[in-house]
């Protein structure tokens, strides 16, 4: 009984180990590709350099960057980077002191979270494009006015 017991509590134990560094992959992974959309939307190779606003490409140029890149990643947006992207945009919306920074940062992952959306739903027809532009607005009752309306 105590073998037993023993080799119990250690498959337990293998298997939440296993579990954490599969979610810890997975989660930098992540945070990666957020990371390399970020690079790409302003023209960088890092992140790390300190960036003036006059030295960030024009909005079109961004957008048009994005859309390149989102284009040609699709398949690396899978379902556990949306919902990384939900809980980015939640955790800087939760925070306790917001910055212009912080908005600005927020404003770009709804961004990015909506293109990826709407590239993604190209395949799955017009009913999909309209829920992904309904994730562009942050509050539940425009999303309900704009639904209504459409309908």
């Amino acid at each position: 009984l105590v073998d037993n017991t023993e080799a119990a509590i250690q498959y337990i134990v293998y298997f939440v180990e296993t579990f954490i560094a599969e979610t810890k992959s997975i989660d930098d992974a992540n945070k990666a590709l957020l990371g390399e959309i970020i690079k790409v939307i302003i023209g960088r190779t890092t992140l790390t350099e300190k960036i003036e606003i006059d030295d960030l490409p024009s909005e079109s140029e961004r957008e048009r960057n994005l859309n390149e890149f989102v284009a040609t990643h699709k398949d690396e947006f899978t379902p556990g980077f949306l919902r990384h992207l939900e809980g980015e945009c939640k955790r800087i919306q939760n925070a306790p002191k917001h910055t212009p920074e912080s908005m600005k940062l927020l404003e770009i992952i709804r961004l990015i979270q909506t293109r990826i959306i709407e590239e993604l739903g190209q395949d799955l027809g017009e009913g999909a494009q309209v829920l992904g532009q309904l994730i562009g607005y942050e509050c539940k009752e425009e999303r309900l006015a704009v639904l209504e309306a459409g309908l």
